[in-house]
């Protein structure tokens, strides 16, 4: 018998201990939505010094972008005044250490407007220069999206950006949400 109420306890506080944590959860999950949003919103204001307004697009075009793109969760249109002037990926891929999340401006000239990495798990000092180093980003920023991006350790052509040495999953983590965004970019939005 004992051990039946020591189940029939155990019970109860497990229900109890999921329903506040449940309701936890749906308390702070849109708070850190929120953050996460803002987090977003500030690297594409550094990609797009000249904006004043980041919309996010129709659900229903966001959700035929991301059906047929994996790497694809949040797109947003970038206004100056009335004028359109790119458009804002969120990526998320795979690198190293696990999800490495990227935002990626496009201008409309269908050139890159530059890249920013805002979270990663990549090796400290080593793939973490994927956000860390200004020279790496900077090899994204006016590329055109006519072609694909690939890594190369100097690059000199139109599609090509810099690998970072002993960084190679990192890098080519980063360059597959990039990627991801540019065929986005074209296949929707590019004139």
């Amino acid at each position: 018998m004992k051990i039946v109420r020591y189940a029939v306890v155990l019970l109860v506080v497990g229900i109890f201990a999921g329903g506040v944590l449940a309701y936890s959860n749906s308390i702070t999950a849109p708070i850190i939505a929120e953050q996460q949003k803002a987090g977003s919103l500030g690297a594409f204001a550094e990609l797009f010094p000249e904006a004043d307004d980041f919309l996010t697009i129709d659900e229903t075009l966001l959700s035929e972008i991301t059906s047929s793109n994996s790497f694809v969760k949040e797109v947003y249109e970038v206004k100056s005044g009335d004028e359109t002037i790119g458009y804002g990926f969120k990526t998320v891929s795979g690198g190293y250490g696990g999800d490495i999340i990227t935002v990626s401006g496009f201008n409309i000239d269908g050139t890159v407007a530059g890249i920013r990495v805002i979270e990663n798990s990549e090796t400290p000092g080593l793939g973490s220069k994927i956000a860390d180093d200004p020279a790496y980003q900077e090899s994204y920023v006016g590329k055109s999206t006519s072609q694909e991006l690939v890594v190369v350790a100097s690059p000199v052509a139109d599609n090509e950006v810099l690998l970072i040495s002993g960084a190679t999953v990192s890098s080519k983590g980063v360059l597959a949400g990039v990627n991801g965004a540019r065929e986005a970019f074209v296949n929707f939005f590019a004139n």
